[in-house]
């Protein structure tokens, strides 16, 4: 119910019996927005409490393993995740192109396109 109220809608808490406005301005601002991407990330990373994602079930059949790069991971999940047509890759792709240094407890490469992907406004749109 913490993560809910994170994302700018807490449980319950809107008064008029209409419920929470779809109109983007209502909602989505630069906090409300930092904070779905860093629920996303937290998600795929299976850093919340109690919830476990398993990243290869998302795969197609016969794959074992998660993808083990960005550029492979940008072939498997933005389909499955994003609406036909959305253009949300390239931006991801920019963020994901830079150097990276080996971080203990980062994220996955796949962890990191999934979170990114289950946070953007593309995703919450569908």
């Amino acid at each position: 119910m913490i993560e809910v109220a994170r994302l700018g809608e807490p449980l319950y808490s809107y008064q008029p019996p209409t419920g929470y406005t779809d109109r983007n301005e209502a909602w989505m601002n630069s906090g409300t927005l930092l904070s779905r991407l860093n629920f996303g990330l937290q998600l795929a990373s299976g850093r919340l409490a109690g919830v476990k994602v398993d990243l290869a079930a998302l795969n197609s059949p016969g794959s074992p393993r998660p993808p083990q790069s960005w550029q492979e991971a940008m072939n498997v999940y933005p389909p499955l995740l994003l609406s036909e047509g959305q253009e949300q890759e390239t931006a991801i792709l920019a963020r994901l192109a830079g150097p990276r240094a080996a971080v203990k407890g980062a994220p996955t490469p796949a962890q990191e396109v999934v979170g990114m992907l289950l946070g953007s406004p593309e995703f919450q749109r569908r």
